[in-house]
């Protein structure tokens, strides 16, 4: 993002500190755990498919920073949003 505006990266990260009050990695990171918690709660994708659709390598990193950013596991986070459908009907 940084070369594609012919800024530094540490220029980007102040932009973003200023007006997002988070970094750049962060702000990416957010945006990859609300679409891991979409496709969780709402498919039955496989945790594979899912960590690769928002960016990550394999599982295994995906389910450590979904842990990281929720406090709960992928796995529990599908029960519990499943959970939630069927007691609302």
């Amino acid at each position: 993002m940084a070369k594609k505006h012919a800024i530094s990266e540490s220029y980007l990260r102040k932009l973003f500190m200023k007006h997002l009050h988070v970094s750049p990695k962060d702000y990416l990171t957010d945006i990859r755990m609300r679409h891991a918690e979409r496709y969780l709660a709402y498919t039955s994708y496989t945790l594979r498919f899912i960590a690769n659709a928002c960016g990550f390598h394999d599982e295994f990193h995906f389910s450590k920073a979904f842990h990281k950013y929720k406090g709960i596991a992928p796995a529990e986070f599908r029960k519990t949003s499943k959970d939630a459908d069927h007691s609302a009907l």
